[in-house]
C-alpha cells in the first residue's frame, strides 16, 4: 500500500536519486515548555523519523538535534542555540526541513514531491494520460491524480500503478472504467 502526506512520502515501488537536498519535513506550529522545545507538526508518513536525524533545517539555519520525542500528533525537538522560550518563538510558523541523506528510503519508496509531474501512460499501450498532479489521501488507499486531456483518479495500489521509472520520469498505470474523471461526472447528469 502507498502513503502520502503533504510534500514528501513513502510509496512502494522502485529507487530514485533525488536531485534536491532539502525535503519539507513539518512545521513549527507552538513551543513546549520553558526550555525552548520545539512542536513540529510533521508532513511525513512516520513522525518517528524525526527520532532518527541529527539535524534540521529551520528558515535559512541548519540546527542539531538535542532531542527529539512524539507528543499525541506531533513531534517535540530541542535543537542546539535554543535554550528558552523566548529564543524558540521567532521559529513559530517557519517550516522544517529534512536533508534527504539523512532519510533512508526502502527500494521502491519515493517522495512525493519527486512523483508530481511525472509523466503518466497506459500500461497497455503506452499511450499519454497526462501528468501526475496530486496525490489524495484516501482511507482505503492514496490515489493518484493524473491530468493531462483528461483528469484520472487512478488508486496508488500495484494493480493499477504497473511500473514507475524515476530515470526517465515514467509512470505506467492500468486502467478500469470509471477511472476517467468525465465518465463519471457524465453517468450523475
Amino acid at each position: 500500500q502507498f502513503r502520502v502526506s503533504r510534500n514528501w512520502y513513502l510509496c512502494s515501488l522502485g529507487v530514485f536519486a533525488m536531485e534536491n537536498r532539502l525535503i519539507e519535513a513539518g512545521r513549527v506550529v507552538n513551543t513546549h515548555g520553558i526550555r525552548g522545545e520545539l512542536k513540529i507538526e510533521p508532513w511525513c508518513d512516520d513522525p518517528g523519523l524525526f527520532l532518527n536525524i541529527k539535524k534540521i533545517n529551520i528558515g535559512n539555519n541548519e540546527h542539531r538535534i538535542k532531542s527529539a520525542r512524539i507528543h499525541k500528533n506531533s513531534v517535540l525537538v530541542m535543537i542546539d542555540g535554543i535554550s528558552s522560550i523566548d529564543e524558540a518563538g521567532p521559529l513559530i510558523r517557519e517550516t522544517v526541513y529534512i536533508e534527504r541523506a539523512e532519510i533512508k528510503l526502502d527500494k521502491g519508496q519515493y517522495f512525493i514531491k519527486d512523483l508530481i509531474g511525472l509523466d503518466v501512460v497506459n500500461h497497455e499501450d503506452s499511450e499519454p494520460l497526462g501528468k501526475l498532479a496530486d496525490v489524495l489521501k484516501l482511507p482505503a488507499n492514496d490515489v493518484y491524480v493524473v491530468r493531462g486531456d483528461k483528469e484520472y483518479m487512478v488508486p496508488a495500489v500495484k494493480e493499477f500503478i504497473r511500473e514507475i521509472d524515476m530515470e526517465s520520469r515514467v509512470m505506467r498505470a492500468f486502467l478500469i472504467p470509471g477511472m476517467c474523471v468525465a465518465e463519471n461526472s457524465d453517468k450523475g447528469d
